[in-house]
């Protein structure tokens, strides 16, 4: 399941969320998002994964690049995911 969410505050920048959800492995979601976050980056937006998968594929694969961006932020908790996100939203907004 993807799901898009584009935020608008009071004609400020918007910031695009995109959550890939399966709880099955091996469906392709690490290779979805890195390659949604490359596009967005060659687009020119600014671009954070956050990473909650325990087998790391979108951490390593930030480790093997040379380019600094795009920022990869892993979380195996529930609870700071939520809050990563909300904060995340919020400064994007200003």
């Amino acid at each position: 399941m993807a799901y898009l969410r584009n935020t608008q505050a009071m004609g400020k920048r918007a910031m695009h969320t995109i959550a890939l959800v399966s709880r099955k492995g091996g469906t392709g979601k690490s290779t979805l998002a890195i390659g949604l976050a490359v596009a967005a980056m060659e687009a020119g937006h600014k671009v954070c994964l956050l990473e909650a998968d325990p087998l790391g594929t979108v951490s390593n694969w930030r480790r093997r690049r040379t380019s600094t961006e795009p920022t990869v932020e892993t979380i195996h908790d529930g609870y700071v995911l939520f809050h990563r996100v909300r904060r995340s939203r919020n400064s994007a907004l200003r």
